[in-house]
């Protein structure tokens, strides 16, 4: 009965074995679910939710927004059932190796019955364990390995960017909640990012964490900060830190065909534009997008069309802009 054609075919269609990456492909790719899922979360008075964005077809590349949902949904599925590596072979091989290892402390100890030996602490079968491929490897590739694994300290950089499901995934991965989480809110593109930190914290840690803010700042030039500024909407303006030090250059304006001598020269230099194939051979240089610069600094920076940068994020003007070290130019 069990191995009938027509019993497993009705056994898997009431029982599937659904792994997170089918349930949220086949979610995304039905609109009648999404609009299902918008009408229940109105009904619990979320307004202003429309999950028919979502809308994706069943083939399509993931995001990294999707990887906190796929996340969740493990947890609501359970995991798959794992593969072990270790077999017969395994355990055959590993008592072969204690077999020689026994051998060789007799020859060398004799067969003195009180003589403690590796046979009376390991088995064949911890052995073959030990020897898992699920297992071998350092403590950073095991925990990628394993969703299970958890931290006794986090440290999150670029904070500003996590989503409160992003927040929820960290949270599951660190139960003491001891976090040291550092970001800059005028520099958040994310639309699901950090617009207090209170907001985004409370669910984490409640009221048990502590603020410090970077008023000072020993990167930028003054005169490079004071034209970031600008970039950014006036209700933001005051996160932005005081620099400590002016270098009496201002940041230089200038046209695309001037790009390659004005990025020519000691130090380092970036340019950072949404289209790099747009741009002029730039021989040395490196090339970044908002996104791929944040975090990194240069000697001098040109950033092309700063207008639209900031017409789309003016987050991402900001970011490009405080890059530079000693000069700005905008193209």
């Amino acid at each position: 009965m069990v191995d009938h054609p027509g019993f497993r075919a009705v056994l898997n269609r009431l029982w599937p074995l659904r792994t997170p990456e089918r349930v949220l492909a086949e979610l995304y790719a039905s609109p009648q679910r999404l609009r299902a899922i918008t009408a229940e979360l109105r009904r619990e008075g979320r307004r202003g939710l429309d999950l028919a964005i979502l809308h994706r077809a069943e083939d399509h590349a993931w995001t990294v927004g999707d990887a906190p949902l796929l996340d969740e949904l493990v947890e609501l599925l359970g995991p798959l059932p794992r593969r072990r590596t270790r077999g017969a072979d395994g355990v055959r091989y590993a008592a072969e190796v204690l077999t020689l290892i026994d051998a060789h402390d007799r020859s060398v100890a004799g067969e003195d019955a009180d003589e403690l030996r590796a046979t009376d602490f390991v088995t064949a079968d911890m052995l073959a364990e030990r020897f898992d491929e699920e297992l071998v490897g350092s403590v950073a590739e095991r925990a990628a390995a394993d969703r299970e694994w958890t931290y006794g300290h986090l440290v999150v950089d670029e904070a500003q960017e996590l989503s409160a499901m992003d927040w929820h995934v960290l949270a599951r991965r660190c139960p003491s909640r001891s976090i040291t989480a550092v970001g800059d809110l005028a520099q958040r593109s994310a639309a699901a990012g950090a617009r207090t930190w209170a907001e985004v914290l409370a669910p984490v840690a409640g009221d048990r964490f502590t603020l410090r803010a970077l008023t000072v700042n020993y990167r930028t030039p003054a005169e490079i900060m004071e034209a970031a500024a600008l970039a950014l909407p006036e209700d933001e303006r005051h996160r932005v830190p005081r620099s400590v030090r002016r270098t009496g250059v201002p940041p230089l304006h200038a046209r695309l065909d001037e790009l390659a001598a004005l990025v020519d020269g000691p130090g380092t230099a970036a340019v950072i534009t949404t289209d790099p194939a747009a741009l002029p051979d730039l021989d040395g240089v490196a090339v970044h997008t908002p996104g791929s610069a944040k975090g990194l600094e240069f000697d001098v920076v040109a950033v092309v069309d700063p207008a639209a940068i900031g017409a789309t994020c003016p987050a991402d003007l900001y970011v490009a802009m405080t890059r530079a070290t000693r000069r700005l130019v905008l193209v």
